[in-house]
């Protein structure tokens, strides 16, 4: 099986998470709450997701859009990349940057293609 040529990796920026949102953030991506503190104070990714895989549509296409309507509404500064490679931990080309609306649309419009509706 190959591995997915596209990627979505979506980093926060904040040294200040309220319990509130790492206790969301922990229960949208999985991820330990020292994990996520790390990683956003470090402006690494938060999560690196292959889209349009069968994980993607099994899962990780609606946590996806979980976590960009949670951002969306937290207040929080983040950015989503769509990259092509698997090794995104370091991606911060500006011109892999996209809206979450973009990604949020990309997801729909997968997930409510013939073969997955």
């Amino acid at each position: 099986m190959t591995e997915p040529s596209t990627h979505a990796a979506i980093v926060i920026s904040s040294d200040a998470l309220s319990a509130q949102q790492l206790t969301a953030l922990k229960g949208l991506t999985g991820l330990g709450l020292a994990d996520i503190k790390s990683r956003a104070r470090d402006a690494q990714a938060l999560v690196v997701v292959p889209l349009f895989d069968n994980a993607f549509f099994d899962t990780n296409g609606s946590m996806l859009r979980q976590l960009i309507e949670f951002l969306d509404g937290s207040g929080l500064e983040f950015r989503v990349y769509e990259l092509g490679s698997a090794d995104l931990s370091e991606a911060r080309d500006e011109t892999d940057l996209i809206s979450g609306a973009i990604l949020k649309n990309m997801i729909d419009a997968a997930m409510s293609g013939p073969d997955h509706a």
